[in-house]
């Protein structure tokens, strides 16, 4: 009886864990994940491999393709969560950026997110270059970030990367 018990357990399990990694949660971007500048979760910039990943998100994890961006030859594949909290953005075959807004519930690897106010952000983030009084931008060799701030100056959104429209 033990050994039935100890079979019906390990099948379980592992029945569990080979689908956890194909279902929503285990590949799935959620609102509530951080981000750094490289990287959203666990979906790094420019490693994500062809549009077959984009399309995989909108076909599986409840997104959509974001109206005018299907991909194709002079246009980028973008994908976002359901109420647009979050965009993806594929060129050339390539994951090569996103944004995050208002409904967004993660942090940046420093522990800001929406709704900080440019002070605080300034203090957290001081070699970003505010362009205007509610834009920052930084870039370097491998990025782009730009944060935008409403007219109290509250973080707005965040584009990291390229392609964004």
């Amino acid at each position: 009886m033990r050994n039935i018990l100890i079979f019906v357990f390990l099948t379980f399990l592992l029945l569990g864990c080979h689908h956890r990694g194909h279902d929503k949660y285990g590949f799935c971007p959620s609102l509530s994940d951080d981000i750094t500048w490289t990287s959203y979760g666990s979906f790094e910039l420019n490693n994500e491999g062809r549009d077959t990943t984009a399309r995989r998100i909108a076909r599986e994890c409840d997104w959509h393709v974001q109206g005018g961006h299907n991909g194709g030859y002079g246009d980028t594949l973008q994908v976002s969560s359901d109420g647009e909290e979050v965009v993806f953005v594929w060129a050339y075959n390539s994951f090569y950026g996103f944004s995050v807004t208002r409904g967004w519930e993660g942090q940046t690897k420093e522990g800001v997110g929406m709704g900080v106010h440019f002070t605080e952000f300034a203090g957290v983030y001081p070699y970003f270059q505010f362009t205007s009084g509610t834009r920052a931008v930084y870039y370097d060799a491998y990025t782009r970030v730009i944060a935008y701030f409403d007219n109290f100056g509250y973080l707005q959104e965040i584009y990291v990367g390229y392609y964004l429209r």
